[in-house]
């Protein structure tokens, strides 16, 4: 990316609102100020918490410890999928742990429709108690704050015992709107700070088994968001996989999963495998939509939350999926990411696209 002078509003365009960088000590809260819910209204929440053990974060909104927010949710945990509703609660839960220890990672997006007039909602998918290749719990809620006047200006977030651990971190973005303005940070050759910048894109015009995207910087761009949209080429079946830096032969991965087929929705957990696997095909011409977002940054196992609708035809869409996958590896930068296919023959198609996205924070 390469600009010039810059006036004016970016309208719909994400910009970083507060970036908390990785805590360098635990701390009992964190807090977020000075927002403006009602000229900002929307914001996406991303959080890496390092947790005190099978300890859930949670949020509140101006300090409001009341039994003011809802939430219902569905989870998976190992084979068990189940959904359940709460009401008249004193916070949201952001991420929901299970059996984890002091150490565990949770990893959690959310999306947060801000402004007052209504009551003020929250979507968000997590997953918890993250160790080695182990996920115990992925899941996605629909959250409520029963607030419809008072303007958002303030998130807290806590956990019933212990410390939120170093190593979190809590990026909060926000959409631009044409009445509120936009403040960005310099903006540089090939790079805008504050904002989702795509730094690949690919619509292959002759299939391929695999494609491999190079040159990354892990350690510096920290978190990606990836999407993926394979047609394949193929009438031979093939699974769409994941991987980072070739590592395809060891047994660094692990997914647990939650999936809806037709009337039946399951679980599933995998634990020391060699890929995060969360496409498939079954047919030439059939079409997936997967989208990724990483914490790419080394020192910790590296988390994923994907949500995948596969097997797509005319009118059928298959299944729908929710993954949290890890990659085990806490040492080494990640400078490439692989979309596989067990090589199978032209299985991604012509008209097949990839994007990839850096947070510049």
């Amino acid at each position: 990316m390469r600009f010039g002078t810059l006036n004016g509003n970016l309208e719909g365009f994400w910009v970083v609102a507060h970036d908390s960088g990785e805590l360098a000590s635990d701390t009992n809260t964190y807090e977020i100020t000075g927002l403006d819910g009602d000229a900002d209204i929307e914001y996406q929440l991303i959080v890496r918490y390092i947790q005190p053990g099978a300890v859930n974060l949670l949020l509140n909104f101006n300090n409001d410890t009341g039994a003011n927010y809802g939430k219902q949710f569905i989870f998976g945990r190992d084979t068990t999928a189940q959904s359940i509703r709460f009401t008249g609660q004193g916070e949201i839960r952001i991420t929901q742990a299970v059996s984890g220890s002091s150490g565990d990672i949770a990893f959690s997006n959310s999306h947060i429709f801000a402004k007052s007039g209504k009551e003020r909602t929250l979507i968000n998918m997590n997953c918890a108690d993250v160790s080695g290749t182990t996920i115990i719990n992925v899941e996605k809620s629909s959250s409520v704050w029963n607030n419809t006047a008072d303007n958002l200006t303030s998130m807290q977030f806590s956990q019933s015992t212990g410390d939120i651990k170093a190593g979190s971190r809590f990026i909060l973005l926000k959409k631009v709107h044409a009445t509120t303005g936009m403040k960005l940070g310099a903006a540089r050759p090939n790079k805008l700070e504050n904002a989702w910048e795509r730094i690949y894109a690919k619509t292959l015009t002759s299939a391929v088994p695999d494609i491999d995207i190079k040159d990354l910087k892990g350690d510096t761009d920290c978190v990606y968001r990836l999407i993926v949209r394979p047609i394949s080429g193929t009438a031979t079946s093939w699974t769409g996989n994941l991987t980072f830096n070739g590592d395809n032969a060891g047994t660094t991965y692990g997914i647990q999963r939650l999936r809806g087929t037709d009337t039946t929705a399951d679980a599933g957990r995998s634990v020391g495998i060699n890929i995060i696997n969360p496409g498939r095909c079954t047919g030439l011409g059939e079409l997936n939509h997967i989208e990724y977002l990483i914490y790419a940054k080394s020192g910790y196992e590296r988390t994923v939350l994907c949500t995948s609708a596969i097997e797509i035809s005319a009118t059928t869409i298959t299944r729908l999926s929710l993954f949290g996958g890890v990659w085990s590896n806490t040492t080494d930068e990640v400078i490439s990411i692989q979309l596989g296919s067990s090589s199978v023959a032209d299985a991604y198609g012509v008209g097949s696209s990839i994007e990839l996205y850096r947070l510049n924070l």
